[in-house]
């Protein structure tokens, strides 16, 4: 997770409760907390405060990871036999 439609916290703990809520078990990993070449625009007036615009998700259990996203990537890629797919989500500017 990166910063984006609300602050890091925001939206890292908000996957971890739509993954939580959903049973699905994965790595998340937090990583840059403002886009690398631009400044950082949380746009709340579209997203809500909370980045969810209000929708209530219960507290999750699950944990992220101890990695930042960077190094969590790169180790599941060295450690798996298996093909992967990484799935990247907005803009890239």
């Amino acid at each position: 997770m990166v910063a984006g439609n609300q602050t890091l916290d925001k939206v890292g703990n908000n996957a971890l409760r739509i993954l939580g809520f959903g049973g699905i078990d994965v790595p998340v990993a937090f990583g840059f907390e403002e886009p690398i070449v631009r400044e950082l625009n949380i746009a709340s007036e579209v997203h809500g405060e909370d980045g969810l615009y209000g929708v209530k998700i219960p507290e999750s259990t699950l944990k992220p990871s101890n990695l930042h996203a960077i190094d969590l990537i790169a180790k599941i890629l060295r450690e798996s036999n298996e093909k992967n797919y990484t799935y990247s989500h907005g803009t890239f500017n």
